[in-house]
C-alpha cells in the first residue's frame, strides 16, 4: 500500500504544474493528500521518527469515532474525485497532468485506507475488523463494476442500439463512419451489410428528448441493405455516367427506411446522402463523386432543422475530422461508459416523470418534436438574412448551383421542413408548452447564434409564431435570385398532415416510408415536367 501511495503521490506532484487553471482546486487537494501520505509513509519507517509517528497513530486510532470520521472523509474524497471526473468535466477539460492529478485523488483514499487498516489492525484488532469487511465489500463492488464496464466495451457491437446511440464512440464503432477522406467529408464504411430494427423506441426523440419509451407508437420492423463501394446506398458497381444525383443528409441516406424517396425516380440515379452532413460538406461529396459522372440533374435536399447550423460548424472546423474531434472532446466522460448509459436508459424507461411529450394536437394526434431543431425558428427574417450565419449557407448553395450549371446539369433545391413545420396548423394552440423546453436564439450580424435560455416560454412561443416561415422565405428568395429550381415541400406536407396522412415517424424527426413515398411522387412529377420542358426547347 505504501509503495502505491508513493507512486500516486509522485504522479500527483509532478502533474500539478500542468493542471489547467479551471482545475485549480486539484492543487490544494493534491497537496493535502500528499501530506497525509507522507505522514503514513513516515509511520511505516523503522526509524526513531517513524516510531514516533507510529506511536501518535496508535494513540489516535484507539479513538473509534475519529477512525470512522477519517474513513468517511477518505471515501468522500474518493467519491468527489470520481464524480467530478465523470459528471462535471468533458474530455477537453483535462491536460495529461490534470488527468494524473485527478487519478491520484481518485485512487489515493484506497491506498490510504489500506495503510490505515494495517495500522489499525496492529493497534486495535477488533475495531479493525469492523472496518476491513465494509472496505472489502466496497472494493469488490468497484472492481466488479470496472470489469463489467471492460466486458461491455469489448462487446460493444452486441449492445442494443437504444443504448449505444447515446454514446460518442458509436459513430466509429457502430455506424463505421470514416472521417478521414482527403476532401474532408465523412462517409460510411463500404460493402457493409446493414440489418437493423427500426420503429418502436429506436427514434432520435427517445434519446434526444425526455420522450419515454413506453410512449412509442411506430411499428417495429427490420431494415436491410448493403452499402456500395463508397459507403452509400446504391447498387454496385457505380456506372460511369448517371442521369440524376441526389445529395443530402439523413433524409437522403434514410438509414431507417427500406426504400428512400430518390430510388425509382429515374433508372439512372445516384444517391449521395450522408447522415449528419450539411450543404458545405455535401458540396465536397458532389465534387468528388457526383460531378465526375456528368449528371443531367442534381438535387440538393436542404433540411431546415439543422443545415444552417451544420454549415456554420463545418465552415469553421474546415473538415469533418476536426469537427468530430472537437465535438468528441466536449463530451462528458460519463457519456463514454456503457454502464452509465444502461442506467440512463433504465431511468428513461421507468423513472422519467412529467415529460411534456407527447402533446395532443387539434386533430387529437399525439405529437413530439426535437427541441434542438426548433430554436432557429425564433430568429426573425431580417436578422437571419443579414447575418454571417446565413451567408455561409447562401454561398455554399450558390457555389453548388454554379458547379452544376458549369457541368451542364439542372440544379434543383429541395426544401425539407421539420416535423413541427409540417404539423404547424394543428399545434399552434400548444406553442407555449412546446416552447417551455426550447432555447430561443438571438442572431447578431456577425458571429454565431446567441442562446437565450433565460427567455420565458411565452416570449419564445411568440417568436415561433412570428418567424416559423422566416428561414423558408430566405431560402426561397435565394433560389429566385440565383434562378435555382426550388421545390418547397412545406405546404405539400402540411396538406398531407391536414388530410390525415402521417409522413413523419412519431418518435423520430425523419420521414417514415409513407413520407418517402409521397416525396418520391412529388419529385418524379417535378423532374418529369423539367424533362418535358427541356425536350420542348
Amino acid at each position: 500500500m505504501t509503495t502505491g501511495q508513493i507512486i500516486t503521490a509522485a504522479a500527483g506532484i509532478i502533474s500539478l504544474p500542468f493542471v489547467p487553471a479551471a482545475l485549480a482546486w486539484i492543487k490544494p487537494a493534491t497537496a493535502l493528500a500528499v501530506l497525509v501520505t507522507a505522514i503514513m509513509f513516515i509511520a511505516s519507517l523503522d526509524t526513531d521518527l517513524g516510531r514516533l509517528a507510529q506511536k501518535a497513530l496508535d494513540i489516535t486510532l484507539r479513538r473509534l469515532p475519529l477512525i470512522y470520521l477519517v474513513s468517511l472523509a477518505l471515501l468522500a474524497t474518493w467519491a468527489v474525485g470520481v464524480s467530478l471526473a465523470l459528471w462535471q468535466f468533458s474530455v477537453a477539460d483535462f491536460s495529461a497532468g490534470g488527468w494524473l492529478a485527478l487519478l491520484f485523488l481518485a485512487l489515493w483514499p484506497w491506498f490510504t485506507l489500506g495503510t490505515l487498516l494495517i495500522a489499525l489492525n496492529r493497534s486495535c484488532p477488533k475495531t479493525g475488523r469492523w472496518l476491513v469487511n465494509p472496505m472489502i465489500a466496497i472494493g469488490s463492488t468497484v472492481l466488479c463494476l470496472l470489469l463489467l464496464e471492460a466486458l461491455c466495451q469489448l462487446a460493444y457491437g452486441s449492445i442494443p442500439s437504444s443504448i449505444t446511440a447515446r454514446m460518442p464512440q458509436a459513430g466509429e464503432r457502430i455506424y463505421r463512419v470514416n472521417y478521414d477522406h482527403p476532401n474532408g467529408f465523412r462517409q460510411y464504411m463500404p460493402y457493409l451489410k446493414i440489418t437493423d430494427y427500426q420503429g418502436g423506441s429506436t427514434g432520435d426523440m427517445f434519446f434526444k428528448s425526455c420522450l419515454p419509451p413506453d410512449a412509442a407508437q411506430d411499428a417495429v420492423y427490420i431494415v436491410s441493405y448493403t452499402r456500395d463501394e463508397y459507403g452509400f446506398r446504391n447498387p454496385s458497381p457505380w456506372p460511369e455516367k448517371v442521369h440524376l444525383v441526389v445529395l443530402g443528409d439523413s433524409f437522403v441516406y434514410a438509414g431507417g427506411i427500406e426504400k428512400p424517396f430518390w430510388q425509382d425516380i429515374h433508372p439512372s440515379t445516384l444517391g449521395l446522402g450522408m447522415d449528419a452532413t450539411s450543404t458545405l460538406e455535401q458540396s465536397r461529396i458532389l465534387e468528388t463523386y457526383g460531378l465526375p459522372r456528368s449528371p443531367q440533374v442534381i438535387v440538393l435536399a436542404y433540411y431546415e432543422g439543422n443545415d444552417m447550423t451544420g454549415n456554420w460548424a463545418f465552415f469553421f472546423n474546415g473538415s469533418a475530422r476536426k469537427g468530430y474531434e472537437r465535438w468528441y472532446a466536449e463530451q462528458p466522460v460519463r457519456n463514454f461508459l456503457v454502464i452509465y448509459n444502461m442506467l440512463s436508459a433504465f431511468k428513461d424507461r421507468f423513472l422519467v416523470k412529467g415529460c411534456h411529450w407527447p402533446i395532443i394536437d387539434s386533430r387529437g394526434q399525439k405529437r413530439a418534436f426535437l427541441e434542438e431543431e426548433i430554436s432557429i425558428f425564433t430568429v426573425p427574417y431580417q436578422a437571419l438574412k443579414q447575418s454571417q450565419f446565413y451567408a455561409i449557407t447562401r454561398d455554399a448553395i450558390t457555389a453548388m448551383a454554379g458547379e452544376a450549371r458549369a457541368g451542364g446539369a439542372q440544379f434543383v433545391l429541395l426544401y425539407i421542413p421539420t416535423k413541427l413545420h409540417a404539423c404547424w396548423q394543428s399545434v399552434q394552440a400548444q406553442l407555449e408548452i412546446i416552447s417551455a423546453h426550447v432555447v430561443s436564439w438571438d442572431l447578431p450580424a456577425t458571429g454565431n447564434v446567441v442562446p437565450r435560455p433565460d427567455r420565458p416560454p411565452r416570449e419564445t412561443a411568440a417568436l415561433l409564431a412570428q418567424n416559423i416561415d422566416a428561414q423558408r422565405a430566405v431560402i426561397a428568395e435565394l433560389a429566385q435570385e440565383k434562378n435555382i429550381t426550388f421545390v418547397d415541400l412545406t405546404t405539400l406536407l402540411q396538406d398531407a398532415v391536414a388530410n390525415g396522412t402521417e409522413p413523419y415517424f412519431f418518435g423520430d424527426s425523419h420521414w417514415n416510408q409513407t413520407g418517402h413515398d409521397l416525396v418520391r411522387q412529388i419529385m418524379t412529377d417535378v423532374l418529369n415536367d423539367y424533362s418535358s420542358e427541356r425536350q420542348a426547347n
